[in-house]
């Protein structure tokens, strides 16, 4: 993360000096004043490279620098100043101290002006670095608008297949990429009534291949192609972020040097009313510093208040990277009632699909062409052949699970949490179950992705409360003494395989306790957020005296 920049004889002021918050940054100013600039020079500062043409000083100063101070690298979360790099009239260029170089870890995205967009990952970029010759610059990867969508190739090598092509393999294959790209195109939507939701593919007259849709409020598929010109800026920054990680994690182990974003996970996430911007807080708080610019002409900052302490909410959340829900531990969930419409939004269209693919008629016609024979029987069809139509009952099944994970038992933020339908029983194992409301958990998305089709994990809607306890010293949940050797080694695998015990589980847990303690809120609101930590205050007598309960 930047935390300060100070430039010297670089743009359109002498002096330019701006301390940044830790979250949202609104840069103003009119056209001219460098506000376009003062990012170039942002992206330079974390990653050593130039998205566009690169800073020079005006013309007859020949002095002239840079300095910077980020945070959050590998190494923890310590503030790390950076030399100060001079600018050098010999060799027209910028050339930043050896030992800062090897200082770069971690994951920059830039959006540029023109609609293209530019992505600093150490990953990847570790191995092109290592052909560099001394004092060349470090190389970055900067698409254009055109390769954003039809992909990036340098030297005949493929680096990006672009939104397009991968867009329509992630929906084939209905992995993790695809649920993290839905989960981000929901989180920027404009609006609850006009989410942005995959629609089916089409074709473009006689183009050979699928073209990916949005499906629209009014009820149309859209190719993306045919978007508004803001749609496509939405959607290009909503593929960029789940490629980036995609391609992220496949380098990092390819190489052996671990994720970038780990050291976020020893990091705990903002707890209680004040940090989620709910205003259940008490009012007296520490004012938002203001940026200091000099001179006034120059671009000036807005700055988002802080958080009360200084804790760390990813911009990454919708990924299923650091979901705040993703964390804590169940307790028995009681099955809701499928809505009124079901029958007629998932399961008669799902068991229409079913007849489709194994090549009977429709039960239930629909627009579009129809889909090719996959199987004989239904039974023989492939999980990954099966139209997702149970998310059209996902915002119902988060309404009715008051959208408290199953597995977490943590409420899942509509905004930057990852909604997901859970298959009980995996879809993979019966098909016939996966248009079936009774089989939906409403779960994060990292503990949908731990469970996989993991069958020793507990079903939560046959756990009963007492099952597994947590102990608020070290903040670990094992099972409750007394029970029987079968069903204790039942709760210690559903444990072991949702990670529950897992550090970033603890630090969550402790946090809330915490700020439950420091009274940031109240039991009943602790009670529609974290039930499980509420039910073990009661139990443990944890409550402070005359607190409401």
């Amino acid at each position: 993360m930047l935390g300060h920049l100070e430039l010297t004889n670089v743009g359109p002021a002498p002096k330019l000096e701006i301390d940044f918050a830790e979250r949202l940054n609104l840069i103003t100013g009119d056209n001219g004043l460098g506000k376009s600039f003062l990012l170039d020079v942002a992206w330079w500062a974390l990653t050593q490279t130039w998205a566009r043409e690169m800073a020079r000083p005006p013309r007859g100063v020949h002095e002239a620098s840079i300095s910077s101070r980020t945070q959050g690298n590998l190494r923890g979360s310590t503030w790390l100043p950076a030399p100060t790099i001079e600018w050098d009239r010999r060799s027209q260029g910028w050339h930043p101290a050896n030992e800062s170089e090897g200082d770069a870890r971690g994951i920059v995205l830039y959006a540029l002006v023109d609609g293209g967009l530019a992505v600093w990952d150490s990953a990847r970029n570790h191995w092109l670095a290592e052909q560099l010759v001394e004092g060349e610059e470090l190389p970055s990867f900067v698409f254009n608008p055109t390769e954003v969508w039809q992909g990036l190739t340098r030297n005949g090598v493929s680096l990006c297949e672009g939104l397009i092509r991968d867009w329509a393999s992630w929906q084939k294959e209905q992995g993790q990429p695809f649920d993290q790209l839905g989960a981000v195109l929901e989180s920027l939507s404009p609006s609850a009534d006009e989410r942005l939701v995959p629609g089916d593919f089409t074709r473009l007259g006689f183009q050979a291949r699928d073209i990916p849709t949005l499906r629209m409020s009014y009820g149309q598929d859209v190719p993306v192609v045919h978007a508004s010109a803001g749609m496509r800026r939405i959607i290009a920054l909503a593929y960029m972020l789940v490629w980036t990680w995609q391609e992220h994690v496949k380098a990092s182990d390819l190489i052996g040097e671990p994720q970038s974003l780990a050291h976020l996970r020893g990091l705990r996430p903002p707890h209680g009313a004040l940090a989620r911007g709910r205003g259940r807080a008490p009012a007296s708080r520490r004012p938002a510093p203001r940026a200091r610019t000099r001179p006034t002409q120059a671009p000036r900052s807005r700055r988002s208040p802080p958080p009360r302490a200084p804790r760390r909410r990813s911009v990454l959340g919708p990924l299923g990277l650091l979901p705040r829900a993703a964390r804590g531990a169940v307790i028995r969930v009681e099955p809701q009632p499928q809505p009124y419409d079901f029958d007629a939004r998932v399961r008669q269209p799902g068991h229409s699909a079913l007849a489709e693919l194994i090549g009977e008629s429709l039960t239930v016609q629909r627009p579009g062409p129809r889909r090719s024979k996959k199987a004989d029987r239904i039974e023989d069809l492939r999980h990954d052949d099966l139209p997702p139509l149970w998310r059209r009952c996902l915002p119902q099944l988060a309404e009715a699970y008051r959208r408290i994970c199953a597995y977490s038992c943590l409420y899942v933020e509509p905004f930057t949490g990852t909604d997901t339908v859970d298959h009980y029983v995996p879809k993979s194992l019966d098909v016939r179950l996966a248009y079936e409301w009774s089989n939906y958990r409403f779960a994060c998305a990292r503990m949908n992705a731990r469970k996989g089709v993991a069958a020793e994990v507990l079903d939560p809607f046959e756990i009963q409360d007492g099952w597994f306890r947590l102990e608020l010293v070290r903040f670990q949940l094992h099972p409750a003494p007394g029970l029987p050797a079968e069903l204790t080694a039942r709760i210690e695998a559903t444990i072991g395989l949702l990670g529950l015990n897992d550090e970033d589980c603890k630090q969550t847990r402790a946090g809330w306790y915490e700020d439950y303690q420091a009274g940031l809120f109240d039991l009943p609101y602790l009670d529609r957020r974290f039930p499980l930590l509420a039910r073990e205050l009661r139990r443990q007598d944890r409550i402070p005296p005359f607190a409401p309960s």
